[in-house]
C-alpha cells in the first residue's frame, strides 16, 4: 500500500459513500496500552524559572496559602486586615510564623519577596489577604452619614470601591480611572461626583487605604 495507490482508491469511492449500507460494519476493539508505572523512578523539585516574575508570583500564592490559615488566630494579621497599625515586633513575629509553618519558604526567599516591593510589609501583606469588609465599610459610613443625598450612580460606585478595597487591601487614584470603575461611568469619580466637598472627602478616604508611595495628595479635579 501506497499514498498514491490508495489515493486512486479513495477518490472515486468519494462519490458513492453516501449509498453505503450504514451500521454492518464491525469496529475495530480499541486499542489499549498498559504502561506499569514505577513509584520508585518518581522524582519530584522545584525549580525555579529563569523570569523573575514568574517566581515572584509562584511564590506570592505559597505566602498567601499559609496566611490564610490563621486570619482567625494571628493578631498581626487581625490587625492588617482592620487596617490598624503594626509593630516591627508584630510583623517580625509574621515572618517567623510563614517560615516555621510553610515547608517552601525560606528567610532568604521571603526577604527577596519583600525586597522587591517598594511597599512596606504590611501593605504586601493586605494585598494578600484584603481587608475585613466591615472595617473597610465603616470608614465609608462616615462619608454616607456627611453626604446622604447621594444618588444611585454613586452608591454604586462606592459600592463597587468598597468591595475592591476589601478584596485587594489597597487602592491608589490612578485604579479609579480603570475598569471596574468606568463601567459606571467612563469618565471615572468625575463623572460620578461633581461636587468638590464629595470629591475631597472621597480623597480623605482613599489616602487611609492608599499604599504608602506615590503623590495620592493630588485631587481628582487636577486629572481633569
Amino acid at each position: 500500500m501506497s499514498v498514491a495507490s490508495l489515493e486512486e482508491v479513495r477518490v472515486p469511492l468519494r462519490e458513492i459513500m453516501h449509498h453505503r449500507q450504514k451500521g454492518t460494519g464491525q469496529p475495530l476493539p480499541p486499542k489499549i496500552i498498559d504502561v506499569t508505572e514505577d513509584a520508585s523512578g518518581i522524582q519530584m523539585s522545584r525549580r525555579s524559572t529563569t523570569l523573575r516574575s514568574v517566581d515572584m508570583k509562584a511564590y506570592r500564592q505559597i505566602v498567601e496559602e499559609e496566611v490564610r490559615k490563621h486570619f482567625a488566630t494571628d493578631p498581626t494579621l487581625q490587625k492588617i486586615r482592620a487596617g490598624e497599625p503594626v509593630s516591627p515586633t508584630d510583623l517580625e513575629a509574621l515572618v517567623s510564623l510563614i517560615l516555621t509553618q510553610s515547608p517552601n519558604s525560606s528567610r532568604e526567599n521571603l526577604a527577596e519577596f519583600f525586597s522587591s516591593t517598594a511597599e512596606p510589609l504590611q501593605f504586601v501583606m493586605r494585598s494578600i489577604i484584603g481587608m475585613d469588609p466591615k472595617a473597610v465599610a465603616a470608614h465609608f459610613s462616615v462619608f454616607a452619614q456627611k453626604h446622604p443625598e447621594l444618588t444611585a450612580k454613586q452608591t454604586r460606585f462606592l459600592g463597587l470601591l468598597q468591595n475592591h478595597i476589601a478584596r485587594y487591601g489597597s487602592i491608589t487614584l490612578d485604579r479609579l480611572y480603570e475598569a471596574p470603575f468606568t463601567v459606571i461611568d467612563a469618565d471615572g469619580p468625575d463623572g460620578v461626583f461633581e461636587r468638590e466637598e464629595e470629591i475631597n472627602d472621597l480623597l480623605e478616604i482613599l489616602t487611609v487605604f492608599a499604599p504608602p508611595k506615590g503623590d495620592q495628595a493630588n485631587s481628582i479635579s487636577e486629572r481633569q
